[in-house]
């Protein structure tokens, strides 16, 4: 049997619906989503359907959920949260697809004097390094990056009998509570 076919990951659907949930938890309503590019990248896209989906089924409008995309940089992460901000009635939580947008997302707030988690909490996604370096501490979804890749080099090194037993891994995800969420104020 080839490798074709063969993955070893997680489910970017489920990690948005406990995104989703985490933030529904803490008492927030007025929540928005800077997601990744969406187009061609159907793991964005499933994370930002499971947020929503999760979203619609405790109530919320998904279609009423202010959601932007943005590329995979700080900057991006930056602007897509000013235009988040300059909302009529800014949300009081946003969950970014990814740490590096969430970066940015935390330095727009600091330098326009949003406080964070006070104003707005906000949750990022993959727990890469810079979550424990942002001001805040970025809260975010730990994704099992090195599991993934350990389990990959098992498959690659694996006898084809072996390979069968190892076609489909999926990996849990975690959430890593740090300083930059708290419950919505009332």
């Amino acid at each position: 049997m080839d490798a074709a076919g063969a993955t070893v990951g997680f489910d970017n659907e489920a990690a948005g619906r406990s995104a989703a949930r985490y933030l529904l938890d803490l008492g927030h309503v007025r929540i928005a989503m800077i997601a990744g590019i969406t187009q061609n990248n159907d793991r964005a896209t499933s994370r930002r359907d499971g947020f929503l989906k999760e979203l619609g089924r405790q109530g919320l409008v998904p279609g009423a959920v202010p959601v932007e995309e943005a590329p995979y940089k700080i900057e991006s992460g930056k602007l897509a949260m000013q235009r988040l901000m300059s909302a009529p009635v800014p949300p009081t939580a946003v969950f970014c697809g990814s740490d590096i947008i969430a970066a940015g997302a935390l330095k727009y707030c600091h330098e326009n004097g949003i406080a964070v988690p006070d104003a707005v909490s906000m949750l990022g996604f993959d727990n890469l390094g810079i979550a424990e370096l942002t001001t805040p501490g970025l809260t975010t979804i730990e994704v099992p990056a090195r599991d993934m890749g350990l389990l990959a080099a098992d498959y690659i090194l694996a006898s084809p009998a072996q390979r069968q037993h190892l076609r489909q891994r999926e990996l849990s995800i975690r959430l890593v509570v740090r300083a930059s969420t708290k419950p919505a104020q009332k």
